[in-house]
């Protein structure tokens, strides 16, 4: 089994940097295909679309390689939400509502891949070819969280490649069920509700009750230090009730015997791993123009020397 991988992290329609990386990491282009000199492959971590210029380009990129198996990806959330865009109900409406703000989520995906054309549908089935999860020997990767018990609960909705069956998007629309549940777990990244009716903004500036789960860490620590909140925003008796919870109160903790890459966190500053053998790939290519990678050649503990960026 090949077990020379090099993991790259969200790549939101910006073809240069995903190129530049692709070029750093030894890869050359010949007849429209990125492949290594010496036989190692990409592991994509999703979210190819969305927010960026070349959203054709990306795409094309990363079907060539995957198309001559220079290549493997999971499925991010920019793609199942574009699925869901895509699928109808029975009563005509959409699984991912087509109102102004789902639009503009999708605006520059859109632009590329007009709604119902010849072009949108074939890459939406493509999308539908993703697996949420990759495992083997080596490795794990998942876009947003690898929970063993939200994988155990959603495995009734794959199908033997770990893609989702066509019923589990119009499932996914009932929000009590446990498969929208398991969904926004895996490929969303686990949430917890803040106490005492607080909120804070988003970076889009969008009211936000809600924060994600730093599930990586140690289970023992205080809430308040494991959520996605900015600090300046957390206001001291809401950070309080927090921290009367540990991480364990929200999350069971992730059970994988072996390195887990994910993506979707937008982390900043120098690459870093997140304890316990996780590393995240998503370095805000949106913001810092910058694509990051993890060459991986089957080793039992990560280490920071192996990021590419």
């Amino acid at each position: 089994m090949n077990t020379s991988f090099d993991i790259i992290g969200d790549v939101h329609g910006f073809s240069t940097p995903l190129e530049t990386a692709l070029k750093r990491l030894g890869y050359v282009e010949q007849n429209g295909v990125y492949a290594h000199p010496q036989g190692r492959k990409v592991c994509f971590l999703g979210d190819f679309i969305d927010r960026g210029p070349d959203q054709k380009r990306v795409l094309e990129i990363v079907r060539n390689m995957m198309d001559a198996g220079h290549a493997i990806s999971i499925m991010g959330n920019h793609e199942f939400n574009a699925i869901c865009y895509a699928t109808q109900l029975d009563d005509g409406s959409y699984v991912r509502p087509h109102n102004a703000s789902n639009y503009n989520h999708h605006e520059a995906f859109l632009k590329e891949y007009p709604f119902g054309s010849d072009e949108h549908k074939d890459i939406i089935n493509w999308f539908k070819t993703l697996p949420v999860y990759i495992e083997n020997d080596g490795f794990a990767a998942i876009h947003a969280c690898w929970d063993e018990q939200n994988l155990k609960s959603l495995a009734p909705m794959l199908n033997a490649d770990n893609t989702l069956v066509d019923d589990a998007y119009l499932i996914y629309a009932d929000k009590d069920s446990q498969t929208h549940k398991s969904i926004e777990c895996l490929m969303k990244g686990p949430e917890v509700d803040l106490p005492n009716g607080f909120f804070y903004r988003s970076a889009d500036g969008s009211k936000r009750n809600s924060a994600r789960i730093k599930w990586w860490n140690d289970l023992s620590d205080p809430l308040s230090g494991n959520l996605f909140i900015p600090r300046k925003q957390l206001d001291l008796s809401t950070k309080a009730e927090l921290d009367k919870m540990t991480l364990s109160r929200v999350f069971n903790g992730h059970a994988a015997d072996k390195p887990v890459f994910i993506g979707h966190y937008w982390m900043q500053g120098t690459p870093r791993l997140l304890g316990d053998n996780v590393a995240c790939l998503d370095y805000s290519v949106i913001h810092t123009n910058v694509q990051v990678a993890y060459r991986f050649s089957g080793e039992k503990a990560l280490s920071a020397q192996n990021f590419v960026y």
